[in-house]
Formats: structure tokens, sequence, C-alpha cells
């Protein structure tokens, strides 16, 4: 089991989803750094498996994965944003998260973006959560 096979257990949840699709969608968002996909992917996991769905938890088990600091994470993917968002791509974000809306007075927060890409995937069933129990 591991990210990229898109089967992980976090806190007894099994979370199944298509790897390959998350990808592609974060892609097609506007994020382009290799790294910041990673981080953004396996954010979207861990808040599936989450019943309560803080961001809080994801961000403190990817700094148990990879060292890098929940603040550095919430930083890394603020700017990502940012950068979506002066290229252009997420404002159009209803092309490829249909009903989703872009604010153009506010724009994009990071929470706001893992949950609308989170309910993206779960409506096509393309992620799965269930209990370990």
């Amino acid at each position: 089991m591991s990210i990229r096979d898109g089967d992980i257990v976090y806190e007894k949840v099994r979370v199944r989803f298509a790897y390959d699709e998350l990808v592609e969608l974060v892609r097609d968002l506007g994020f382009e750094d290799e790294k910041t996909i990673d981080i953004l992917v396996k954010a979207v996991a861990y808040y599936a498996a989450d019943p309560t769905r803080t961001i809080e938890k994801a961000f403190t088990k990817i700094d148990e994965e990879t060292g890098v600091s929940y603040k550095a994470i919430a930083m890394r993917l603020r700017r990502a944003i940012e950068k979506a968002e002066k290229n252009g791509e997420l404002k159009y974000i209803d092309r490829y998260i249909p009903g989703a809306c872009y604010d153009y007075d506010y724009g994009c927060t990071v929470k706001g973006l893992i949950a609308l890409i989170y309910y993206r995937l779960s409506d096509n069933d393309l992620i799965i959560v269930k209990n370990e129990y």
C-alpha cells in the first residue's frame, strides 16, 4: 500500500483512490511543481480518511512522513494556489469540478480546494473510504 498505488490506511480507515486521475486533476487546476502535487495528493487522501474532515490531521501526517513542517506544508500549498490563480487555471475550476465557483474577491483557500477535490472524486466514485475495524 502506498500513496502512488492509490491505497492508504490512516487511523484504521482505508482510502482507495484513482491516483492518476487525482494527479491529472491537480495538474489541470494549474499546479506544476511535483513536490507540491505530491503533498496535495497526500492531503486529499488523508483528509478523506479523517471523519471530522480537519486539514490539521492531514498536514500532521504529511509532516510525520516527509519531515516538512505543518506550517511549511500550508505555506507551500498557499503559494501554489496563488500561482495557479495567477496563471488562470484555478479561476476556471468549474471546468474540472462541476458546480465549484471561484471567488474572485477572496480566491481559494487551501482547505477549500482540498475539500472540493475530495468531493469531486467522491461524487464520481474515484475515492472510496472504508473503516478497517
